[in-house]
Order: structure tokens, then C-alpha cells, then sequence
């Protein structure tokens, strides 16, 4: 896998949530026309997700879902900063 798929598949999640903004998602749309491998992964990644919304939830100590929603903000952030710089 070469780095341009690395860097695009990092952002699946965000292109298939539509956390992205639209020169990212051109992008990768274009990466994906030609790049099968990225392709299926994505198909993956969007199966994975399905099957997320799908099963039920199951019961988080509160201070265990503070903690994780923390850190997910955290990593937000700094994906937005990354793209941004």
C-alpha cells in the first residue's frame, strides 16, 4: 500500500460520515476510481460501520464514556487542525 492510500483511508470513516469538506472528498473520490484496493477497503469500513449502528448498546460506566468521548474530540481536532495546515 503506498502512502497516498495510507493517508486517504485514515479519512474513510469521515468521507462515509460526510465529516469531510469537498475538496477532501473529491479527492478521494478520484483516488478511488482508480485504486481497487481503497475501494474495498472503504466497502469494509462502511460494512463495519452498518453493523455498529446495528447492534445495540451496550451499558458504559459513566466515567468510561467521558474519558472516550474526550479523546474522540481530541482526535477530531486535531484531524480538522491537520487538514487545515
Amino acid at each position: 500500500m503506498n502512502p497516498r492510500c495510507r493517508e486517504l483511508l485514515k479519512r474513510c470513516s469521515a468521507y462515509l460520515e460526510g465529516d469531510m469538506e469537498s475538496a477532501c472528498c473529491k479527492e478521494m473520490e478520484e483516488h478511488l476510481k482508480s485504486c481497487p484496493r481503497c475501494r474495498a477497503m472503504l466497502t469494509e469500513v462502511k460494512w463495519t460501520i452498518e453493523l455498529c449502528h446495528k447492534t445495540p448498546a451496550a451499558e458504559v460506566p459513566p466515567e468510561v464514556s467521558a474519558a472516550m468521548h474526550a479523546r474522540l474530540r481530541e482526535e477530531r481536532q486535531a484531524l480538522k487542525a491537520a487538514e487545515a495546515g
